[in-house]
């Protein structure tokens, strides 16, 4: 424990007793109201229950309320509703063992459907024995059998079998003494032993259910173990197995295997102990604390009786009691307490919530307005702390929570301070030092109350810079580092009592470009890092006296984000932090020398952070624009508190904060301060349900119908193929902050993925494809701890009647159909016309024949006729040649007549042939050389050597050819064999693999003149072999390493 210096020990003492404290309003609870304004039906909530899937329901004058932790439903008495509930007075709630609501009110009993919304109403019939015997309930319970108690204002009621409508009836025989002890049944308990307990305008009464009698518990006024009074108004049994019981006058403990009671009243035996002798209501807390009900406030009452918290409401105060009646109480599993008032509706409170407490000065008596701007703070022991207000200086202790303002004190020189106290700082040697707004640096001591300041003295250029310091950091031989607000940086010499200031210098461009020095830190070397106003973050190396800065930029290249530094802090394990202005929060990274930043896309509340500081577990705490917000440096996650939490509602100030020894975190700011116990921070491990609230369809803005229509089938929706899109709400269950629950959904059909969407409590989906679809959501509770199972709904989208199996099928078979009867009749016609076709054919068949026969005939005739005309024309020609006598020009009768003699061979070839179109060419070819020999009469010398490896071509082929070889062979006969000599002639006819033919042809004999050869003289036959040659798109060489005279002529069939 930090021990404080005893003489300051005895001065504190000294004050604390002889001079008056101010008490403030501190560590009040944070209540959380759920009004009209909410969605409430009507502000007097007479019953509080919740369901077995976690809903809140709530009984009112006018009307029954679920409420899911965002929005109200309401049931209501219609009339033209059957199933709707009897009347809107409701008096009790009981939640049964199959999850059902059953609901009391002034005018008859209910029984509730909680998925379909939809009651069952039991009424009381004057002429129906086995009815209700009364229509305004009181009470209502179920016991170990499952049989539901009912307590009426005409006596006790058992319901054996709902469905059935038989009530057994208890009530007063006033010649009965075990009988019911009155007909007004206020409250019915069923103990952990299944014990029934009813509490009556006439006493308490035991069931006995061996005999179907009641023992009675009554007031007795000579007996102080007996009841405190008669009228009981509730009942509930403790951790223990003792039951509480609330009367008009009076709480009483009972023990039942004592068989003793214990009053308890307002004045006694613990004055305070309760608001008021009138207990309306007893409800027992997991922790097993009492909280009991008064039509004058709230008592929480520690389960050993020895000590209670009275709750009230505070005037001006948002978060207090809002009415200090209260009827109706209830004790959730997460520890919150919800509280029915009388016309105000109800209120909250979470046990579990991070406590803040806040000290305010405004409107206290003898206090300046500016004592309540908080700027600074400083640690004196574990139990005070300094204040640096905008008057001067408090000293608080949070133990009692009283403040001591010493600018009320005359005993003190620190009572003459009166500027604001903006930093705080002490040395070794004991001497406090005190940066003020205005009035420069203050040091004082204790022991002999001297008090020195410091102060801008323009003469001297050794003196401090500004008059307003706003930090200041003490060095390890108790010299100081100043930031001063206009003056740059400074340094203080202790020894020297000089001034050594860093600030700008238009001549120096090393110089710091920013004289507003807003927080200064020391590394483990004792380097200064100091924060600036407009010119980001310094470094100063104390060794060299050399200046490092760092500005803003872009982020992603490891620069700051903002230029503005409100503060700049180490942590306990040595990392920089930069709180900036607008920026969020930067960390400094020694090894790259840049800055990892943290803001409002990482979860943090506001990008202005103004004060930080840690506790003991390596958390930052930091105040911001937006509240205050804790980082977890190990987990790099936040956890904002927003100003439901912070009950000061406070507008924070740069630098002021503290985490001192005892662990507490303090924040100020324009309205007084804020702090927390570090150690009382629970988190909420409550894993929420989380259910389906509402199915809205978009064309459909009636959500009441809609809803309905989920709760009849809460699995499963049905759609039409044209729905024009819709909205599914969910919640998850936690009523702790309920703002903060997180949520993610997905629909399977669509995208399977989860779909994270932080606070929204609703999706919405348009223009589904028909198909089957299942939507799932799952939630968290305020601090992060998800619900992994997930609700779910199975979603169909029905397809428009065109769109189904059935009428797919339906339109393939009549396709087909259409197909078949469409292949039948074109089979038919196809089958006639094939019939006509056939007719016409063997018609024009037999025609064809008798023209082709015809044809035939006509080209035999044709060619013969040919072929005869052509040997006429050798005829006259032979004739013609015995009247010439000149050689040459018989020599030209006798070619002429060879000629035509082969074209009319090649007719009479044609003519003799079937298909009249080919010759058979190694027939032709012979022929026609034999021809040629008997011509020349040269039979006998000249051999043939003819070798044809072709069958036929056509005759447009023939022709020329034909001429050719009877142009080369009558050349051959002429010229190559004289004198009687004998010869061979050879003919080769081929066919070459690209198509084409080649024909070789010649003699062995002399061979013809070269002047013949080279075309050294005119020669007809040369002229028409060449032409010839061409005709048939062919070539023609003569063959110069064989003996004789031999051409090779490569040509193609051109028919």
């Amino acid at each position: 424990m930090k021990n404080i210096n005893p003489l300051i020990f005895r001065f504190l003492v000294v004050l604390f007793g002889l001079l008056a404290w101010s008490e403030l309003a501190a560590q009040s609870p944070q209540f959380n109201i759920l009004s009209l304004k909410d969605g409430l039906s009507q502000g007097t909530a007479t019953s509080i229950e919740q369901d077995n899937y976690g809903f809140m329901w709530f009984g009112t004058r006018d009307g029954l309320n679920r409420f899911d932790g965002y929005k109200f439903e309401v049931l209501k008495y219609n009339a033209q509703d059957s199933s709707s509930i009897s009347n809107n007075d409701i008096t009790s709630l009981l939640v049964d063992n199959n999850g059902d609501i059953w609901a009391g009110t002034t005018f008859g009993l209910n029984k509730i459907n909680t998925r379909t919304l939809q009651a069952k109403a039991f009424y009381h019939w004057f002429e129906d024995p086995t009815a209700i015997s009364s229509n305004k309930i009181r009470a209502l319970a179920e016991d170990h059998h499952g049989r539901i108690w009912i307590g009426t204002n005409n006596g006790l009621n058992r319901l054996d079998d709902w469905e059935k409508n038989d009530f057994k009836k208890y009530s007063i025989e006033s010649d009965q003494e075990k009988s019911l002890s009155n007909n007004t049944v206020n409250d019915i308990l069923i103990d952990s032993k299944g014990r029934i307990w009813v509490g009556t305008d006439g006493g308490l009464n035991l069931y006995l259910p061996e005999t179907n009698d009641f023992k009675r518990f009554r007031f007795k006024f000579e007996d102080d173990n007996s009841l405190s009074n008669n009228q009981i108004q509730t009942i509930c049994e403790d951790l223990d197995g003792n039951l509480w019981i609330g009367t008009k006058y009076g709480l009483n403990k009972y023990n039942p295997e004592m068989d003793v009671f214990t009053r308890y009243f307002a004045e006694k035996p613990k004055a305070g102990l309760i608001a008021s002798n009138i207990i309306n209501d007893v409800k027992i807390d997991v922790s097993g604390d009492l909280w009991v009900g008064t039509p004058s406030g709230l008592s929480r009452i520690s389960h050993e009786m020895s000590k209670s918290i009275q709750y009230n409401t505070i005037p001006g105060k948002t978060n207090s009691l809002p009415n200090d009646h209260i009827l109706s109480l209830f004790s959730g599993s997460s520890n919150m307490i919800w509280i029915g008032t009388n016309s105000a509706g109800i209120a909250t409170l979470d046990m579990n919530a991070t406590q803040f407490y806040s000290v305010v000065y405004s409107g206290q008596d003898g206090f300046e307005p500016e004592e309540n701007q908080i700027y600074s703070f400083f640690e004196a022991d574990t139990n005070h702390f300094w204040v640096g207000t905008g008057r001067g200086l408090v000293v608080y202790n949070h133990y009692f929570d009283k403040s001591f303002f010493f600018a009320n004190s005359t005993k003190r020189r620190l009572g003459t301070i009166s500027k604001p106290v903006m930093s705080f700082a002490k040395t070794a040697d004991g001497i406090y030092w005190l940066g003020t707004d205005g009035g420069g640096l203050i040091s004082y001591q204790f022991p002999n109350d001297s008090l020195v300041s410091y102060t801008t003295q323009f003469q001297n250029p050794f003196s401090i810079s500004s008059n307003t310091i706003n930090d200041i950091k003490v060095t390890s031989k108790d010299n100081l580092w100043i930031a001063t607000a206009g003056g740059g940086l400074c340094y203080f010499n202790r020894v020297t009592k000089s001034f050594r200031t860093y600030r700008f210098d238009g001549a120096d461009q090393s110089s710091i470009r920013d004289n507003n020095v807003n927080s200064i830190v020391l590394d483990s070397d004792e380097n200064v890092w100091f924060g600036t106003g407009n010119s980001g973050l310094y470094f100063l190396d104390v060794k060299t006296d050399e200046l490092k800065n760092y500005t803003a930029g872009n982020m992603k290249e490891g620069m700051l984000p903002s230029n503005s530094i409100n503060q700049v802090y180490f942590d306990s394990f040595g990392q920089l932090w930069i709180a900036t202005s607008g920026g969020g929060l930067s960390k400094y990274i020694a090894e790259k020398e840049s800055f990892e930043t943290f803001n409002v896309n990482n979860g943090l509340s506001n990008n202005v952070v103004l004060g930080l500081t840690s506790d003991g577990n390596g958390t930052l705490w930091m105040s911001t624009n937006g509240g205050i917000t804790t980082f977890n440096v190990k987990t790099e996650t936040f956890r904002n508190y927003n100003e439901q939490e912070v009950l000061g509602q406070n507008t924070f100030y740069p630098r002021s904060c503290l985490h001192t020894s005892s662990n507490l975190v303090i924040f100020g700011g324009a309205n007084g301060f804020d702090y927390i116990n570090t150690l009382g921070i629970r988190e909420n491990l409550f894993i929420p349900p989380v259910v389906i609230t509402a199915f809205q369809l978009m064309d459909k803005p009636d959500n009441a119908s809609e809803l309905n229509i989920l709760s009849e089938s809460p699995e499963k929706t049905v759609l039409e193929y044209n729905h024009s899109g819709f909205t599914i709400e969910f919640a998850a269950l936690n009523f702790e902050q309920s703002d903060k629950n997180q949520y993610a959904y997905r629909l399977i059909g669509l995208f399977d993925q989860w779909r994270y969407i932080g606070n929204r409590h609703f999706a919405t989906f348009s223009n589904l494809r028909p198909g089957t679809y299942t939507f799932e959501v799952k939630g968290s509770n305020n601090d992060g701890y998800w619900n992994e199972n997930p609700t779910s709904m199975r979603i169909v989208v029905r397809p428009a009647y065109w769109q189904t199996s059935w009428f797919q099928i339906l339109i393939i078979v009549a396709v087909m159909g259409v197909l078949y009867l469409f292949y039948r009749y074109k089979l038919s016609s196809e089958k006639e016309r094939n019939q006509q076709l056939e007719s016409a054919v063997k018609v024009r068949t037999t025609e064809i024949s008798r023209e082709r026969d015809t044809n035939a005939i006509l080209l035999k005739e044709v060619h013969h006729r040919v072929k005869n005309n052509l040997q006429i024309i050798v005829s006259l020609l032979n004739l013609q040649s015995r009247f010439i006598s000149d050689s040459k020009l018989l020599n030209v009768f006798s070619e002429i007549q060879n000629r035509v003699r082969s074209m009319s061979l090649i007719h009479e070839k044609m003519y003799k042939t079937k298909d009249l179109k080919t010759v058979n060419i190694e027939e032709y070819i012979t022929d026609l050389s034999k021809s040629l020999l008997s011509t020349y009469r040269l039979g006998q010398k000249v051999h043939l050597d003819i070798k044809v490896d072709v069958n036929s071509f056509h005759s447009d082929t023939l022709t020329p050819l034909g001429l050719i070889i009877n142009e080369v062979i009558s050349n051959a006969l002429k010229y190559a064999f004289q004198e009687d000599k004998t010869g061979t002639i050879i003919v080769r006819l081929s066919k070459l693999e690209n198509g084409r033919f080649t024909l070789i042809i010649g003699d062995d004999g002399i061979g013809i003149p070269n002047d013949i050869i080279m075309g050294k003289t005119e020669s007809f036959g040369t002229e028409l072999i060449t032409a010839l040659s061409e005709q048939l798109n062919g070539t023609i060489k003569l063959l110069g390493d064989v003996k004789g005279t031999v051409y090779e002529v490569e040509f193609e069939d051109v028919a």
